[in-house]
């Protein structure tokens, strides 16, 4: 059994994304080798945002989630832990010293990460369509880690070792 990890900030999107997403391939694929799991650096009493379940359930992914914090148990219990950006990558090393990857290096070997609204957009202050931009941000995001997901399934051998 292969188990895979997603980390983000929140747990509330990205990493959270990419879990709901794969586990829902694996279920359409009938791979039941590998399992999906996700959690966040900085694990704030949060719930996903109704973009980003909107764009999920657009693909029949339902999402009943509750958001948990990075641990020396996970990391220990997973054989992939996979970062959404270069300061989960960070924290993850600084933390646990372990040297993981990013998702666009798993997917796509891009040394790129997947960003936040907030690093999409840093001076988003008083814009007037910042919540259409952020439905519109949210939406790209999902499809975005919900297109990759096959690349990450197919690159896996890269990753993993002895399985």
């Amino acid at each position: 059994m292969i188990k895979i990890l997603f980390v983000c900030t929140g747990n509330v999107f990205r990493s959270m994304t990419a879990e709901k997403c794969l586990k829902k391939y694996l279920e359409e694929n009938n791979i039941l080798n590998i399992k999906a799991n996700s959690a966040g650096t900085d694990l704030i009493p949060q719930e996903p945002n109704p973009y980003t379940i909107e764009r999920l359930k657009f693909y029949n992914i339902e999402v009943n989630h509750i958001p948990k914090w990075i641990t020396q148990n996970l990391i220990e219990t997973n054989d992939l832990i996979i970062a959404m950006n270069f300061n989960h990558q960070k924290h993850i090393e600084e933390k646990f010293k372990i040297k993981v990857p990013l998702f666009n290096e798993v997917a796509y070997e891009k040394s790129e990460g997947v960003l936040d609204f907030h690093e999409y957009k840093p001076d988003i202050k008083e814009i007037e369509n910042s919540e259409e931009e952020f439905k519109k941000f949210a939406y790209y995001t999902v499809d975005y880690i919900r297109s990759a997901i096959p690349e990450i399934i197919k690159n896996l051998p890269n990753f993993i070792k002895n399985h």
